[in-house]
């Protein structure tokens, strides 16, 4: 929901409209913080939520292939499960047996067709 789209065609019906995220622009994290000039410099454009988790998604599966013995789906995995906190651009992460990973979540909110972050720590 977090994309330009959503203001651009909902208009003054979103106006208002409060959702949870996982990713927060407005964040003060250093990690945030290094990531984003990191992305600037490179794309020449603002990170969103789909840069940031999938940059995530990646140094998972990253770091499962350099430390599963065998290149297999069921080894990767299993180092994916093995390993319990990773750390996040926003904050660190677990993920569960079932593959669902477990992390901060942040209130947004659209005023003058703008994201607002409602809660930052």
């Amino acid at each position: 929901a977090q994309t330009p789209d959503l203001i651009q065609h909902g208009g003054s019906a979103v106006e208002g409209m409060v959702f949870s995220q996982l990713f927060n622009r407005d964040s003060r994290n250093e990690r945030y913080l290094a990531f984003r000039k990191r992305f600037l410099e490179r794309f020449e454009q603002e990170p969103d939520f789909a840069s940031v988790l999938s940059y995530e998604a990646a140094q998972v599966l990253f770091d499962a292939i350099a430390r599963a013995n065998t290149g297999t789906p069921d080894a990767i995995r299993q180092a994916i499960l093995d390993r319990k906190t990773y750390k996040g651009i926003h904050d660190d992460f677990t993920i569960d047996e079932f593959g669902d990973a477990h992390r901060q979540r942040f209130l947004i909110t659209i005023r003058n067709q703008e994201f607002v972050t409602l809660e930052s720590p």
